[in-house]
């Protein structure tokens, strides 16, 4: 009897393990993790934009290589809410590389697949910072 419990036991964890696997690919946590786009290019500078999500906390960091000049760096901290079903990011951000009191509020429809993150800005807002163009990052 008792190697028949644990037979069933096995079976059931087995099962309930291939149930899970099985599905959204997409969990809750998948944007969790850094983002970077590298090698954007304005004219005489490159840049790079990192966004790094931990739950519902978001960090920004834009940084910009101009020749014979120090780098540009602006950080942006905050919260975030992100819709699975809707595919969508909210985000409340602050800079943090100047006292400030501003505060920006951006919200990106996101695609996922194969480590690649693509945000489209999603409101008339967010696109007067970023543009209306979509950008994809990588998990790093």
């Amino acid at each position: 009897m008792k190697k028949l419990s644990f037979f069933l036991f096995a079976v059931l964890a087995l099962a309930c393990v291939a149930l899970y696997s099985c599905g959204s690919d997409e969990p809750k946590g998948a944007l969790g993790g850094t983002w970077v786009l590298r090698n954007l290019s304005d004219k005489d500078s490159e840049g790079t934009l990192t966004f790094k999500f931990n739950g519902n906390k978001v960090s920004f960091i834009e940084k910009w290589t101009e020749r014979g000049y120090d780098d540009d760096i602006e950080t942006y901290e905050g919260t975030c809410v992100i819709d699975t079903e809707a595919k969508t990011v909210a985000m409340i951000i602050t800079p943090t590389y100047y006292d400030s009191d501003d505060t920006y509020e951006w919200l990106f429809d996101y695609e996922l697949s194969g480590g690649k993150l693509t945000l489209t800005p999603a409101n008339s807002t967010t696109r007067g910072y970023w543009g209306s163009s979509s950008r994809t990052f990588t998990r790093q």
